[in-house]
């Protein structure tokens, strides 16, 4: 079986309405996520950190990187304050 990409599976997510009907990403937020889990790909033991202002969409940015990187067969944790 084919390993699908970040953006295969992103693309498949947003095809399948997987977040809603119409969602759409605000600006850099598709391309945080595949670069969190692109590190994490890289190396499965590194730590990623998210800082950024209020309304910035950490929380979607978190959803979004969790569901594809389960889709991509991995786990993880995800710590927030």
């Amino acid at each position: 079986m084919l390993e699908r990409s970040i953006d295969q599976i992103i693309d498949s997510a947003l095809k399948a309405n997987t977040f809603g009907i119409g969602f759409e990403f605000r600006k850099n937020q598709r391309e945080i996520i595949t670069k969190i889990c692109e590190a994490y790909k890289k190396d499965p033991d590194s730590t990623v950190v998210i800082d950024a202002p209020t309304g910035s969409g950490k929380s979607l940015i978190a959803m979004w990187s969790s569901y594809v990187m389960k889709e991509m067969g991995k786990r993880g944790y995800l710590v927030t304050s």
